[in-house]
């Protein structure tokens, strides 16, 4: 007989005991492994929560989360009550499941997981083989807070795929496809079409699509999927496009003009860098277009107001001024490409820099660090504590020639590292944390715990 789950420490040990693919190495990981049989049975005994709130879906290779976080702060400035849900998680698994900026209470994780293991009770009282995942159950426990709390939207990102990942059972009334890239390529295909054609497994009959995806492949088999569903689709560099201008205020601002398929939104402020993110925006902007036309208008100075005070984590996130230093999630070439842009720019051009990195062993690594590694005189490689997924920092040294003059040393454990890259930076230096989200959770949560540094940018602790 198992025993109840009645306590904190036990939820979380219950989920984790499940399958886990973010644990999991990606060449130990076949994607028949995924399926929605599964997902759909466990939301079935559970009522069917997912059909009870109207969602946003997103899928991407990156900026989902980004973009997902932005959606969410805007519909929440405009007065609805919207759940988010994205992972992983940097620190807290409770980050993953948030209304605003409330994350699920610890009181309503154990009640909730309590109700999932009786129904994986039930399944293997019944001989069922396969239980839920740890992601299907996140996936179901974030439902089912969300429902008790009796929100009007849902916002949603996939975990990995699209077509046959746990959160495609929701109801949509917008799907957004952010950039797609080579990513996970064993489990979703080794081309940019393969993985579009997961990624678009979104995409519902008749309900609009923003294409941030501007890849000519992934485009040409997104809108191919849009036309056979007759799903009306807006695409960034055509409908949707974002011009920077200047006068974002500040060395950790930008400033935007978007126009999307509805309106113009001029000088729009993020406090955040890169591109990438004034992309994201105006793919955000797009999406609540759709929604205000299914009966969820937006407030148009609530929402700049709220997205120009929106600091997302590790994403291109500035966590002090003196030294300069900026925490990224970066975990694939895309995003390492995004970064290298940032790092060629003000405030970073030139400044002397010092790199700390890590990765999981089923990235492309090499491609990551041919990005970055010009940009830095040093370069500090280490592996995080949290995931077995971590590289080792010696084998990361061996997969790139680089370049002259670069000094490259292997330090663990990554806290030690972090503290080299600390000495080594004067009061005008830069220090980047990046690639992977384990890496950026680890080390962000011990420089905004432990160093004490004069004029620190403030930051989502």
């Amino acid at each position: 007989m198992r025993e109840a789950i009645r306590d904190y420490a036990a939820a979380l040990a219950f989920l984790h005991r499940q399958v886990d693919f973010e644990r999991v190495s990606g060449s130990a990981l076949s994607y028949g492994e995924f399926k929605l049989d599964r997902m759909h049975a466990l939301l079935a005994a559970l009522g069917h929560p997912e059909r009870t709130i109207p969602a946003v879906h997103l899928a991407g290779t990156k900026g989902k989360g980004s973009t997902a976080t932005m959606i969410a702060t805007a519909l929440d400035a405009s007065g609805w009550r919207v759940g988010l849900f994205t992972s992983p998680h940097l620190s807290r698994f409770e980050e993953r499941i948030r209304i605003g900026d409330r994350m699920i209470p610890p009181e309503a994780l154990v009640r909730h997981v309590e109700r999932l293991a009786q129904v994986v009770d039930e399944w293997r009282e019944r001989g069922r083989e396969e239980s839920p995942t740890f992601f299907e159950l996140t996936t179901a426990l974030a439902w089912l807070w969300f429902v008790e709390c009796g929100l009007d939207l849902v916002v949603l990102e996939t975990g990995l795929g699209g077509r046959l990942d746990a959160t495609n059972l929701c109801v949509p009334l917008v799907t957004v496809i952010t950039p797609i890239s080579l990513d996970h390529t064993q489990q979703l295909g080794g081309t940019i079409a393969a993985i579009a054609g997961e990624k678009a497994g979104i995409l519902k009959p008749g309900i609009p699509v923003i294409r941030g995806a501007s890849d000519p492949e992934a485009a040409a088999v997104i809108d191919d999927v849009a036309r056979r569903l007759g799903c009306p689709c807006y695409s960034l560099g055509t409908e949707i496009v974002a011009l920077e201008v200047a006068g974002g205020g500040g060395s950790a601002e930008s400033c935007w003009t978007i126009r999307t398929q509805q309106r113009m939104h001029t000088r729009m402020r993020l406090s955040t860098l890169g591109r990438h993110q004034g992309e994201n925006l105006a793919m955000a902007l797009a999406a609540l277009d759709v929604l205000e036309e299914r009966g969820f208008p937006s407030r148009e100075d609530a929402v700049r107001a709220a997205l120009a005070e929106l600091r997302i984590p590790a994403r291109q996130e500035i966590v002090s001024t003196i030294p300069l230093i900026l925490v990224d999630s970066s975990h694939n070439v895309a995003s390492a490409s995004a970064l290298a842009r940032t790092l060629a720019a003000e405030p970073f051009a030139g400044l002397r820099k010092t790199l700390v990195y890590a990765s999981s062993h089923d990235k492309d690594i090499a491609g990551q660090l041919r990005l970055l590694a010009p940009h830095f005189e040093t370069v500090l490689l280490t592996r995080y504590s949290h995931n077995p997924r971590a590289c080792p920092p010696a084998e990361i040294a061996r997969m790139i020639e680089w370049p002259a003059g670069r000094i490259v040393e292997v330090i663990e454990p990554a806290e030690f590292a972090l503290s080299r890259g600390l000495a080594l930076c004067g009061q005008q230096d830069a220090l980047v944390i990046a690639g992977s989200f384990y890496l950026a959770g680890e080390l962000r949560d011990v420089l905004l715990r432990n160093l004490e540094i004069k004029n620190r940018h403030p930051a989502n602790a």
